[in-house]
């Protein structure tokens, strides 16, 4: 690069792509190095120096043309179309917004997109190039009729809806979000549906319209199967004369996951709203170790009895199958947090003399436990 000898640096990095293409071969490199990183590596530096030959102006158009074509080659190579250890798609691309007048680039992809179906898979990449490079060439009417084009490509949809969002359009951008979920659900896809429901609670924030904001938080949070986030915007929305009964009917319709392992959404909201009759309830549910360290403190000062019974047999169960320094401080840890309920001290106090006659041979427990 320093001699100027653009096309042997050229030729050096699309070598180091097209080898690692032709030759990789992913469970014997992961036998070799564990992971793919070298190889990415490798390519994002033939990637940054050709975009460097690009950028350009004294490099030849006729090697850019070539370093195009072979770029092209090489996308089609399986350890980029399988394995995806590097987007060479993305770089062909961004090399060629840089290398060819915008105009040429635009023919190129006018005529990838006349010999594409509707229904082909990849539609809306060259269709969102396209429009890109519309309006990059101030071609705003074409870009537009484009995108209204391909409205039913939910990717070009969302581009659409974030233009009006942003020309602040929210009555139009609500509309075409309607028409979209409609569609969606018609065909029994729900991937978008949510996406969209999220961008008009977003509208709605931003008209301030309440009420709106209120159903449309309540429904995400109960396809999320509760959300703290949605849970603190419906109770910042709601009339706090209200809140108790909204609150109440809204735990009663949220379908909270059954199994937990350290926290769980559904004891935060309990929490937060200080409602420890449900936290009682949720910890007799799911009264794993786990999460009885998580959630306990927050009982200490009128903590039920069977629940500590659980806690204590927990604990008890966990260091009769658990060995080594580390499990043992977990033990102590959760000695310490039984300490803090009410009648913990006493339970602590047995749980310490049967640990040490029963497992006085584990000296390093015993050094631990000597704290107690």
């Amino acid at each position: 690069m320093r001699q100027k000898s653009f096309g042997d640096a050229a030729s050096i990095c699309l070598q180091i792509l097209r080898s690692i293409g032709k030759h990789y071969e992913e469970d014997s490199y992961y036998a070799s190095y564990d992971d793919y990183f070298t190889l990415t590596s490798d390519c994002s530096i033939a990637g940054e120096c050709l975009m460097s030959l690009g950028n350009n102006q004294e490099v030849p158009q006729s090697l850019k043309d070539n370093i195009l074509k072979s770029l092209d080659e090489i996308c089609d190579l399986s350890a980029y179309t399988e394995y995806y250890i590097y987007e060479i798609a993305e770089l062909r691309d961004e090399f060629e917004m840089n290398a060819r007048p915008l105009s040429k680039v635009l023919e190129r992809v006018e005529k990838e997109l006349a010999g594409m179906d509707e229904s082909d898979f990849g539609l809306f990449v060259p269709v969102s190039r396209k429009i890109n490079l519309l309006y990059l060439l101030n071609r705003k009417e074409e870009a537009e009729a484009t995108t209204l084009r391909y409205l039913f490509l939910p990717e070009i949809r969302n581009l659409w809806v974030d233009g009006l969002i942003d020309e602040e359009k929210y009555g139009e951008a609500l509309s075409v979000l309607d028409e979209g979920i409609c569609l969606e659900r018609q065909k029994d896809q729900s991937s978008y549906v949510r996406n969209w429901v999220e961008k008009k609670l977003e509208i709605y924030q931003r008209m301030q319209d309440i009420p709106h904001v209120i159903s449309t938080a309540k429904y995400l949070f109960l396809e999320k199967k509760g959300d703290l986030g949605y849970y603190r915007l419906l109770k910042q929305s709601v009339p706090a004369g209200e809140w108790k009964l909204f609150y109440n009917e809204l735990i009663a319709q949220t379908p909270f996951p059954k199994s937990y392992w350290t926290s769980s959404v559904e004891a935060d909201i309990y929490v937060e709203e200080r409602d420890f009759v449900r936290l009682v309830d949720f910890l007799r549910r799911n009264s794993s170790l786990e999460i009885l360290l998580n959630y306990s403190h927050c009982l200490k000062d009128d903590y039920p009895e069977d629940l500590l019974e659980r806690f204590s047999s927990q604990v008890q169960a966990y260091a009769d199958k658990s060995t080594g320094r580390p499990h043992y401080e977990y033990v102590a840890k959760a000695l310490k947090e039984m300490l803090k309920l009410k009648g913990g001290e006493q339970e602590v106090r047995l749980l310490v003399d049967v640990f040490r006659q029963a497992y006085k041979r584990r000296r390093a427990m015993m050094e631990i436990l000597n704290g107690f």
